[in-house]
């Protein structure tokens, strides 16, 4: 049996996750200091809109270091946005480039059995970067030759 063939962890661009963050922190301390005089001037009303805009703007700062997209023996490990995708080899039909329909940007999407598309969005970055279509190109092969391997299972059964 050969060796299996390897898929890098695929990340969001160090650029974006960058950009992401000094947004995020900037977003945060404003609404922090919209806390703060909200406090000061004993106004919660103002207090609760900004609390809003806090809990609203720290999310997306954390998000853009969690996604990723991993492929751990036959299993396909996606962390997205707001959700983890276990995806088992055999249930994987295909992987292709495309946009959503309320998505910005291009990705790489995988389509599980079932016909149901899954958003890649560790991949939705790749653009931004010089060498980011020869990147998108590479990733897609990675994946798409790591789908067409046998599971070691599947080996053994036929062995």
């Amino acid at each position: 049996m050969s060796e299996p063939r390897r898929v890098e962890p695929i990340r969001l661009p160090v650029l974006v996750r960058v950009v992401g963050s000094t947004l995020g922190v900037v977003w945060c301390l404003a609404a922090t200091a919209g806390l703060v005089g909200a406090v000061l001037d004993r106004s919660p009303a103002v207090f609760l809109v900004v609390l809003g805009m806090l809990a609203a703007g720290a999310p997306p700062m954390l998000r853009c270091h969690r996604v990723s997209v991993e492929a751990v023996g036959d299993e396909l490990l996606v962390r997205d946005s707001y959700r983890t995708y276990h995806l088992r080899r055999e249930d994987i039909e295909e992987f292709y480039f495309g946009t959503g329909v309320l998505r910005a940007g291009p990705a790489i999407w995988v389509r599980v059995r079932g016909r149901r598309a899954i958003r890649l969005d560790a991949t939705q970055g790749l653009h931004v970067t010089l060498r980011g279509y020869d990147l998108r190109e590479q990733r897609l092969a990675e994946l798409r030759a790591w789908c067409a391997q046998r599971s070691r299972h599947d080996v053994e059964l036929a062995g």
